[in-house]
C-alpha cells in the first residue's frame, strides 16, 4: 500500500499533491460496498487549481495505490521531507553569517509546517555604549518551513551585554 497519511505525494507524472487524509461516502459507511477515498489538493504551480485553497480532489484509494502500465510504477510516491537536514542547514547559515547558535527546539505542524525555535549568539567589536567594548547579543529567533521551503523568520527576543 502507497499511502501513509497525511503529507506531500508525487504523481507519477510530476505534479505535487497534499493529502488531506480519508473520506467515507457517508451513505454507503458500515455497508460491504464502502468505498475509502484519498482526499488532496494540487501544490504545483500552474495547475487549475492551484490557487483555490479551498477545492479538494478525491480518489478512491485503491486508484491511488495503483500500479501503473507493466512497468509497476506507483500512481503517487509519498515524498519525505527530512526535518533534520533543515535544522542542520539553519545552523550552518547562521554560523556563516557570524551567529553561534545554542539551542534549537522545533516542532511539526500540520500541512508538514516546520517551525524552528532557536537563540543566535552574535559578538559585534566597538559597537557597545562605549566604542570599545564588545557587545554580545543574543536573539531569540522563530522560523518557518512549509514543506521544505524557508516561509519566514521573526526576531522574538534580543538581549545585549556590553563587556570592556
Amino acid at each position: 500500500m502507497n499511502y501513509q497519511g497525511m503529507g506531500t505525494y508525487e504523481h507519477y507524472k510530476g505534479g505535487r499533491y497534499y493529502v488531506q487524509g480519508l473520506a467515507l461516502e457517508e451513505s454507503r459507511k458500515g455497508q460491504p460496498d464502502e468505498t475509502v477515498y484519498v482526499v488532496y489538493r494540487p501544490l504545483t504551480e500552474g495547475s487549475l487549481l492551484d490557487t483555490r485553497a479551498e477545492t479538494f480532489w478525491a480518489r478512491e484509494i485503491g486508484d491511488f495505490n495503483e500500479l501503473i502500465g507493466i512497468d509497476g510504477v506507483k500512481r503517487f510516491n509519498h515524498v519525505a521531507l527530512d526535518y533534520d537536514a533543515i535544522i542542520t542547514a539553519l545552523d550552518n547559515e547562521e554560523e556563516t553569517l557570524g551567529g553561534k547558535v545554542t539551542y534549537i527546539d522545533h516542532a511539526v505542524m500540520p500541512e508538514e509546517t516546520l517551525v524552528i525555535f532557536y537563540k543566535c549568539a552574535t559578538t559585534v567589536v566597538g559597537r557597545g555604549a562605549r566604542s570599545s567594548s564588545t557587545r554580545y547579543v543574543t536573539e531569540t529567533r522563530v522560523c518557518t518551513y512549509i514543506r521544505g521551503h524557508a516561509a519566514g523568520r521573526k526576531i522574538v527576543n534580543r538581549h545585549y551585554e556590553d563587556k570592556p
